[in-house]
């Protein structure tokens, strides 16, 4: 309710003698509300997609057909639905694809997104491992994983999968050379890693330094130079039942049909 105006020649009414006149109405600014997660009928398999795009790499590993899942807004709109994968998780939408309400809710779509994250961020870098240029050493586990700290991500040594033949050295003849280890992810997703050894030593004398050396990023050239086979990242339904061995052999086997 406005106040109303003073008549000429009286004093101003203040806005207190009148608590009405104190009454706003306050409006939300919609801009700095964060968008909430949108429940979404997946429509195809988002497991493995094949060939992998620049947009579709980004959904690869989000579910299975029938599957409803809980993602970003933005990522609903322009990625699934644009995309043709995924629909609304309205009761109309479940019977027009012929899925029953009983249809397989997946409650961790954060788990879903992590995983998504994580997985492609490690496809993509190349490991620094920094091991004694003195000392005899044989690559293990908790090498990967302090490795990996040192690169801002943590993860527990039976995460890491390392190749069946030993690492040892020192060795120079495998200095900077690329060579392959698996990470596995909740025990549902096998990312193809890349590692290399670096040696280094106190002594400023036998320092070996790499100018321009980016220990965060692989290429296909550096792939096939090294002798290694481009493997894309593999999502599978439950691995707990798997030994190290078994899920080498796994990527192994898929590295042949590739």
């Amino acid at each position: 309710m406005p106040i109303p105006v003073t008549p000429t020649g009286t004093e101003q009414v203040s806005p207190d003698t009148k608590q009405e006149y104190q009454c706003y109405e306050v409006l939300q600014h919609t801009g700095e509300v964060r968008a909430t997660l949108v429940k979404v009928l997946l429509i195809k398999d988002l497991e493995v997609l094949v060939p992998l795009t620049r947009s579709t790499y980004l959904l690869a590993g989000y579910g299975k057909a029938g599957d409803i899942i809980e993602v970003m807004s933005h990522i609903a709109r322009n990625s699934l639905f644009l995309g043709g994968h995924a629909v609304y998780a309205s009761d109309f939408n479940l019977q027009k694809y012929g899925f029953s309400e009983k249809a397989s809710e997946t409650a961790a779509g954060s788990d879903l997104s992590f995983m998504n994250r994580t997985s492609r961020h490690l496809h993509q870098m190349v490991l620094n491992i920094t091991m004694n240029m003195t000392v005899p050493w044989t690559v293990e586990k908790w090498h990967v994983r302090v490795s990996f700290r040192k690169s801002g991500l943590m993860l527990k040594d039976d995460c890491v999968i390392l190749p069946p033949e030993p690492i040892n050295g020192p060795d120079f003849a495998i200095e900077s050379k690329l060579f392959r280890f698996y990470v596995v992810i909740n025990r549902k997703v096998v990312v193809p890693c890349t590692g290399r050894v670096h040696h280094v030593t106190l002594d400023t004398t036998k320092k070996i330094i790499s100018p321009g050396f980016d220990p965060y990023r692989i290429t296909n050239k550096q792939i096939s130079e090294s002798g290694l086979v481009k493997e894309e990242i593999y999502f599978a339904d439950d691995l707990n039942e798997m030994n190290d061995k078994q899920v080498w052999d796994l990527m192994v086997s898929r590295r042949a049909k590739q």
